[in-house]
């Protein structure tokens, strides 16, 4: 299944080398978002959960915003997703990670990366005579979970379904 457009070009991005040297000082997490930002053009925004952090760490841990990050002065220049994975080991005692959801990266808590937690969030969405391989690649960017249809599926990936999915985990 392809994925959809927003989440293949921001995993385009991702892969895409820049110039570390912006962030090898310590900076707040908000400003190495910034740089991301700028970096690609805009094209990659991100958004922190703060609640879950506040979940996992307690109500008095450290805002992910306000935390100290930094990458190593070498190399200079580096996938974008190494430098992201880098500077999330040092956020929320270092249990920060992302996903790619529809049109931006969410940083989360690792443990809000799981199947079993993304299983159990609520998903809205209604189709209408979709594609069945397209919908599943819309509820895959709604929920963050990789989801693959069966090879032996075939030409059935291609049939028209409807379907609503209101509070439906």
């Amino acid at each position: 299944a392809k994925l959809p457009n927003d989440s293949a070009v921001i995993m385009g991005l991702l892969k895409q080398r820049f110039e570390t040297h912006g962030l090898s000082e310590k900076v707040k997490l908000k400003v190495a978002i910034e740089y991301f930002s700028e970096t690609s053009g805009g094209k990659l925004p991100m958004l922190i959960d703060k609640a879950a952090f506040a979940a996992e760490l307690g109500a008095d841990a450290q805002d992910p915003y306000e935390e100290d990050v930094s990458l190593p002065p070498i190399p200079r220049k580096m996938p974008l997703n190494t430098a992201l994975h880098l500077i999330l080991s040092q956020v929320g005692k270092g249990q920060a990670t992302y996903l790619i959801r529809q049109g931006h990266i969410e940083i989360v808590p690792a443990s809000h990366a799981t199947a079993k937690h993304l299983l159990a969030q609520q998903v809205f969405e209604s189709f209408d005579q979709r594609p069945l391989l397209s919908v599943l690649t819309d509820l895959s960017g709604q929920s963050g979970l990789t989801i693959n249809a069966d090879p032996s599926v075939g030409k059935q990936a291609g049939s028209l379904i409807t379907a609503t999915f209101r509070n439906t985990t």
